[in-house]
Parts: C-alpha cells; structure tokens; sequence
C-alpha cells in the first residue's frame, strides 16, 4: 500500500471528482480529506495557492495499473458516462511490442493528472 500526498485548491470539488470514480472517502478535516484510492491512501492537502494552469503529462502524474482489460474499460466507461476531465483519451503505446499498453489520462479539479493503464503483457510492467 502506498501513501500520496497531492494539493487541491478545493476539497469540496476534489472530494466529488474522486467519489465519481467509485472512490471511498475517509477521513476529512477543514485541510485534507484522504481517498481510498484503489487500496492505497492519497490525501488530498489544501492549497489554494497551489494552481497548474497548464499540466503536463511529464514528469508530474500518477496513477494506476488494472490486472484486466474488463476493468480497464470499465474505468474508461464510467469516466466517460460521468463527463470526467480527459487530458488524453484511451491510447495504445507500444503496439505490438511486450510492452503494449493502454492508457488514458483524467484530469481532476485542480490539474493533478491521473493515469490509468493496462498491459497486455503483465510481465513487461516493470
């Protein structure tokens, strides 16, 4: 399990992006509110300070990595149903190489990027 700390110009919005994904609140105060992200704990830290008006993909992102193809698409589809921030849609990297993933990227409230990919070949993870 691992631990994320990211900042969020408002909680408020963060708290719904996240429970649009299927994602578990916990514990909350008037300056953090931890997300049970998929098993691991991101804590979301006000700052309103704290503004990326114009993201990139690298280096600064995060994200996850689905054993199936079923929940990869299901992940695609929600985020899709919900109208979530796509800051690139489903993509294949590495075609027809070990390699081969799927990817996309959401974009939450205050710009934090968030990766969500699957491999074809789970042993070319790492």
């Amino acid at each position: 399990m691992f631990h994320l700390a990211i900042p969020t110009n408002n909680l408020e919005s963060s708290k719904s992006f996240y429970q649009s994904l299927g994602l578990r609140i916990g514990r909350e105060s008037d300056q953090f509110v931890i997300i049970d992200f998929f098993g691991h704990q991101l804590v979301c830290h006000l700052d309103p300070e704290e503004v990326v008006e114009k993201p990139q993909m690298y280096p600064r992102h995060f994200g996850l990595i689905v054993e199936d193809e079923s929940r990869y698409e299901e992940l695609l589809s929600n985020a899709r149903e919900r109208k979530l921030s796509f800051f690139k849609d489903d993509f294949r990297r590495h075609q027809g190489k070990k390699a081969e993933h799927r990817s996309f990227f959401l974009r939450d409230e205050s710009n934090n990027l968030i990766e969500f990919k699957w491999y074809r070949d789970p042993n070319s993870i790492f």
